[in-house]
């Protein structure tokens, strides 16, 4: 990919203009041409389009989607690598991206996340694989079943009532594997 003073430049050469010739025409100094060509500055898009205008060109912009290769493993290397932190920030980004791409859902949840030491978000990728799965005309993955189901219910902090309305909302997924949280902390739609 080129860098924005690699193209100013092109675009200034091909129009066989020079410095001072393309700032009077972009309506800019012949410094902010300079420091553009010399990579000391990036041009804002609007003046961008003035250069590129004054060039003979029109400026084109167009975002094109970048392949994400998010997944529940990766998740959990991330916690294995960086802290014993439950990436809740992170685990609600990946279902935000899966509901709006479901076509990557299975490749998502297929591999086995490594184990993280912390019973409570081992369960969690678990629960949360076989909801995506059951969501999806696709079986659970494999490898849910072998994560051991803790002893110990998983509730929310706060009063018991906060608690029992938490519960009320969990999706099957969870109370399965005595999760008691609920799936609007990490669905936006009624999970």
């Amino acid at each position: 990919m080129e860098t924005p003073a690699q193209i100013v430049a092109e675009l200034r050469g091909n129009a066989g203009l020079s410095q001072r010739a393309l700032a009077s025409r972009a309506g800019c100094t012949r410094s902010t041409i300079v420091r553009i060509e010399n990579g000391e500055m990036d041009p804002t898009v609007t003046m961008f389009a003035r250069i590129t205008t004054a060039t003979g060109h029109r400026l084109s912009i167009r975002a094109n989607q970048t392949l994400r290769k998010e997944s529940l493993a990766a998740i959990a290397q991330l916690v294995l690598n960086d802290g014993p932190e439950i990436p809740f920030t992170r685990l609600r980004g990946l279902i935000d991206w899966l509901d709006l791409n479901p076509q990557s859902a299975i490749d998502a949840i297929a591999d086995p996340p490594p184990r993280t030491g912390n019973e409570n978000l081992d369960n969690l990728l678990a629960a949360i694989a076989n909801k995506i799965a059951d969501d999806s005309p696709s079986a659970r993955p494999a490898w849910t079943s072998d994560v051991p189901i803790p002893p110990a219910p998983w509730r929310s902090p706060g009063t018991p009532r906060m608690q029992s309305l938490e519960a009320a909302k969990a999706p099957l997924q969870f109370i399965e594997r005595r999760i008691f949280l609920a799936g609007s902390n990490f669905w936006r739609h009624d999970a």
